[in-house]
């Protein structure tokens, strides 16, 4: 189901996290006569630069949207007009959990259908959040790093889990990914991506499509 971009309508938000006010944007299809999926978004580290804005964070709401999906991105604490301060990763849960709930209970959102897509330290706090986020029914992480996978993962059920790994990642090691998940369930996969490093310049769309694809699937 492929929604044009001029038919998605973009809304700032503001969520709630214990004390702290949140900024984020939600996109939604302006036209879907019945209640849709959303995923919320989560950022690269903020301490090098990476916020809601960021270029492989965009193009995956883009990619969602135009497929119909609600998609929420919103800045951790501390970060743009996020109130708080940085917590390496920590608090940083509570924020993904605040997001998710916010979602869920968004109009035209079907809150039996949400995921959660990380990239880089948004893919650290997503997996670390996978306990705690109980209404996320998939999780596609975007070049987490190396650390994030330890200790072990400790899953759902067979919740739908995707890493996305460039070959050439020197942060996040497809080799150490693949060994690291070859005995969890069937519904955790990795997609290597050949040449892609760690920073996916001028592969957005790409890396976006098959978050997308998954999503579609997960979702459906």
């Amino acid at each position: 189901m492929n929604v044009a971009m001029e038919t998605l309508r973009h809304t700032a938000v503001i969520l709630r996290c214990g004390k702290l006010d949140l900024d984020g944007v939600i996109s939604s299809p302006v036209e879907l006569g019945r209640s849709s999926p959303g995923v919320v978004v989560c950022h690269p580290h903020p301490l090098l630069g990476g916020d809601m804005h960021h270029p492989v964070v965009t193009s995956i709401t883009r990619a969602l949207g135009e497929e119909g999906f609600f998609t929420l991105r919103f800045n951790f604490r501390g970060v743009g007009e996020s109130q708080g301060s940085h917590d390496n990763g920590v608090a940083e849960i509570n924020d993904l959990e605040a997001a998710v709930d916010f979602l869920a209970h968004w109009p035209g959102v079907d809150k039996k259908r949400i995921g959660v897509a990380g990239y880089s330290f948004g893919a650290m706090v997503a997996l670390s959040g996978l306990q705690l986020c109980k209404k996320s029914k998939a999780f596609a992480l975007v070049s987490p790093p190396g650390k994030a996978l330890d200790p072990p993962l400790k899953l759902r059920g067979n919740i739908p889990l995707l890493f996305v790994v460039g070959t050439e990642d020197a942060t996040a090691r497809a080799q150490i990914i693949e060994e690291r998940i070859k005995d969890l369930n069937a519904g955790v996969r990795s997609h290597l991506v050949p040449g892609a490093n760690h920073f996916w310049r001028g592969r957005e769309v790409e890396v976006a499509r098959i978050v997308s694809q998954f999503f579609e699937e997960a979702l459906a």
